[in-house]
């Protein structure tokens, strides 16, 4: 299970990242493929200093529902308004920032974790040779 846990106004809200998430928010707001694509094309442009309008954004009508979808996956119950009262609060970028790094979980692989070797156990925490 794929979980993305952050802070937005000072409240720890988790979302939950799985198959059937994705495809309501591909339904509900935009294939959260082209949202990662656009969101790291435009952001390639703008370290070369280069204009580009991508073909999908973040606005303060999308940003409750993409945020909500992930709360509901986790079993959240908080109200809509609830959200959007949350989001105004924390300020539209903060809100964007959480929920970029929700979509990237979502179209991201699972992230992989190391098994743990003898060599963890004498401190080295990425289980690295010496």
């Amino acid at each position: 299970m794929r979980e993305y846990t952050a802070e937005l106004n000072g409240k720890e809200l988790t979302l939950q990242a799985n198959f059937k998430a994705s495809v309501r928010l591909a339904r509900e707001v935009g294939d959260p493929l082209m949202i990662a694509r656009e969101a790291a094309l435009e952001a390639y442009m703008l370290e070369r200093g280069i204009n580009y309008q991508p073909k999908w954004g973040f606005t303060v009508e999308n940003l409750p529902k993409i945020i909500s979808i992930g709360l509901e996956a986790a079993g959240s119950r908080l109200k809509q308004s609830e959200i959007e009262d949350l989001i105004f609060e924390a300020g539209f970028p903060a809100a964007r920032d959480f929920a970029t790094g929700y979509v990237a979980l979502i179209v991201g692989p699972q992230p992989e974790v190391m098994p743990e070797s003898e060599d963890d156990s004498e401190g080295n925490q990425l289980g690295l040779a010496s």
